[in-house]
């Protein structure tokens, strides 16, 4: 299929479809961690085939599933991806305190992924994309694992993520009421 879109900076772009359709895969494509089988794809106008990782492309990526890091507590899993942002000039001290005041997370800092609940995870693992410094943030189905009452209450989390940081956002889902809300 030919597909071209762009994600202008504050915005979030909403990837619908039903399940099987390729909006995971398409994000794959996205975070390089699977090549187009035809064609090209450009990131910042960069072809995802030279720059095979999703860090050289400054994305942040959140799975469904957070993949947070068992071994690291969570003000280490949000600082995992500090090399990257200091070296592209990004304020990490300032973005971490901000991160951690708008998701919630100072009271977390020191406790073990592990123990967390599925909202205080998918909180982490959005938090860890943004202290990254990101240019383009992919939200993969994110609140797909989550409760209803749980997806209302991370909702606003998003937009606030998106009012404050202004990152430019590519939200997938099969739930076009949830993209709206953010």
């Amino acid at each position: 299929a030919d597909v071209s879109f762009s994600v202008p900076r504050g915005q979030v772009l909403g990837f619908l479809g039903p399940n099987g359709a390729g909006k995971s895969t398409t994000m794959k494509m996205v975070t390089g961690f699977l090549a187009p089988s035809s064609g090209t794809a450009r990131i910042c106008g960069h072809d995802i085939r030279t720059a095979a990782l999703a860090a050289k492309r400054h994305i942040g990526y959140v799975p469904q599933d957070g993949l947070l890091f068992p071994h690291k507590n969570v003000r280490q899993n949000l600082l995992s991806g500090s090399k990257r942002a200091v070296q592209n000039g990004h304020p990490l001290q300032e973005t971490f305190e901000l991160v951690t005041e708008i998701l919630e997370l100072s009271p977390l800092l020191d406790r073990s992924v592990t123990t967390l609940s599925g909202g205080e995870r998918q909180r982490v693992a959005l938090g860890r994309a943004i202290c990254s410094g990101p240019r383009l943030l992919l939200l993969d189905e994110p609140f797909a694992s989550l409760d209803l009452a749980l997806r209302r209450k991370l909702l606003p989390f998003l937009r606030r993520i998106r009012s404050e940081f202004r990152i430019p956002m590519l939200f997938v889902s099969h739930d076009p009421l949830e993209v709206q809300a953010v």
